[in-house]
């Protein structure tokens, strides 16, 4: 039995470095942050109702972007990507307590909602904090990414490439990695 001591440390953002020797589909989480796109937001994780579901027993007491995917949960991996930013969630009513949805003083144009079931890349990362009022990203199967509240009359984005997504439990298991 294998036990841990002292607590765990997490590598600073800035040490990460996008891999560009990786396929799309083994593609490491490593980003390199810059000051100039990496500012102060509200992200909301929202939680896809059909997945959540999907992925009982599992999702009783967590939303899905708190999954651990590999070594780091989708949250985690958001949290690494964008340290600056303040993170909600948008899950089902019972696990509100303890994932606190955004306050009603934010306003909606400052908030960009992300799907808690797509891992992210570097790519993602990168065009969803670049998002304008209004304006969202697309995946391959036409179906919302991310999205930032407001309006306005910007294009939508389609992201380039496919998007790695949790929507099954054997999926935790195929993506790891």
């Amino acid at each position: 039995k294998c036990r841990l001591k002292g607590p765990i440390h997490y590598l600073p953002p800035e040490s990460f470095q996008t891999s560009t020797s990786h396929s799309t589909d083994t593609e490491y989480l490593s980003f390199h942050c810059t000051k100039d796109i990496i500012m102060a937001t509200n992200i909301i994780l929202v939680d896809p109702r059909e997945t959540h579901d999907n992925l009982l027993p599992l999702t009783y007491t967590r939303p899905v972007s708190d999954l651990r995917v590999g070594i780091f949960t989708i949250d985690q991996r958001w949290r690494m990507a964008c340290p600056n930013a303040n993170f909600y969630w948008q899950t089902v009513d019972y696990l509100r307590p303890k994932y606190p949805a955004c306050p009603d003083n934010i306003d909606n144009s400052e908030v960009v909602y992300v799907r808690g079931d797509i891992i992210p890349t570097a790519e993602l990362v990168r065009v969803t904090l670049n998002l304008q009022p209004g304006q969202a990203v697309f995946g391959e199967d036409s179906a919302p990414i991310a999205w930032r509240g407001g309006t306005s009359n910007a294009p939508s984005i389609q992201l380039e490439g496919r998007t790695r997504c949790i929507s099954f439990l054997y999926d935790i298991f195929g993506l790891n990695g």
